[in-house]
């Protein structure tokens, strides 16, 4: 039996000489693509590129976050009769049958008796070309590590960063959808997370290596190269790593990574960040939600 693969494209006000590039990496190498629009101001231009590649739309009135955008393609997706779903974000560039060596590769891992959660490529980051690391558990101890992929093409991993990732709809109902309360951020670490802790493993393949563009830029700091966000996802990010941090899917390694992460991010954005009271006064905002449990949008 061939498997069907329908991707699921979210977009946000992108950039359309990107959509193009994005969609046409992909759209030849799945059996449907529904991209879902989360309230874009220049809807009108998305929907033109969309449908000038046979791809399904569906334009949400506001932006909803990213999680629930994800779950209403992965719905439609799964009521159109497909095996596999392939998560897209609109600046992601898909190398030439990259799709279908993952669905090859889920496949195998399979006939191993392993119940996969999630398979990705590796991307390259487009603002330092840098090919993206694996992250995995070590004891008490979160490792992110660049590796020799020369060498090894297959990893076993925490999670998988969502843009580039194949999930099986029989895992989907298992695990569940994503957590919409994150609404943007560490959606993907939570869903890995989930799927680890019912027995599911996640996978990192370097035999090709995608396009993918992570954050507005990087900044050097005297504790190292970061990535920088708006000021708006400093406080998602604080926000949801303490709700993860809450929930019985969190691993000791992680709640360890989380908690640090926090303290460098209130110190090295407020310091060296652009907007830095901005920043400082949501990421502590961040750090109230969190403890209060509060999920959904930024409220304003």
């Amino acid at each position: 039996m061939n498997n069907i693969i329908h991707s699921v494209l979210v977009t946000y006000n992108t950039q359309i000489e990107i959509l193009h590039k994005t969609i046409a990496s992909v759209c030849g190498q799945v059996d449907q693509l529904i991209v879902v629009d989360n309230g874009s101001k220049n809807i009108q231009s998305i929907t033109d590129v969309a449908r000038s590649y046979g791809a399904e739309l569906v334009a949400l009135p506001v932006n909803k976050g990213i999680a629930y955008a994800q779950n209403i393609g992965i719905q439609k997706a799964i009521q159109q009769g497909c095996h596999y779903i392939l998560l897209m974000d609109h600046d992601t560039i898909m190398a030439d049958g990259c799709v279908q060596y993952l669905c090859h590769e889920y496949e195998q891992i399979k006939k191993n008796n392993t119940k996969i959660g999630s398979l990705c490529c590796a991307y390259q980051n487009t603002h330092d070309n840098m090919v993206s690391a694996v992250w995995y558990t070590q004891g008490i101890m979160l490792c992110k590590k660049q590796v020799d992929y020369t060498q090894q093409k297959l990893f076993e991993v925490d999670f998988t960063v969502a843009s580039g990732s194949l999930l099986s709809v029989e895992a989907l109902k298992d695990v569940g959808l994503m957590d919409e309360r994150l609404f943007i951020d560490l959606v993907d670490v939570e869903w890995g997370l989930r799927a680890n802790y019912l027995g599911y493993k996640n996978f990192q393949s370097f035999e090709y290596i995608m396009q993918h563009t992570l954050g507005d830029k990087k900044i050097k700091t005297p504790l190292g190269s970061v990535t920088l966000h708006s000021p708006e996802r400093d406080y998602y990010y604080i926000r949801n790593s303490i709700l993860i941090s809450r929930t019985k899917v969190i691993k000791a390694s992680w709640f360890i990574f989380f908690i640090k992460r926090i303290f460098i991010f209130l110190i090295v954005f407020s310091l060296f960040g652009d907007h830095k009271l901005r920043r400082l006064r949501l990421m502590l905002d961040g750090v109230r939600d969190g403890l209060a449990g509060r999920g959904g949008p930024l409220p304003r």
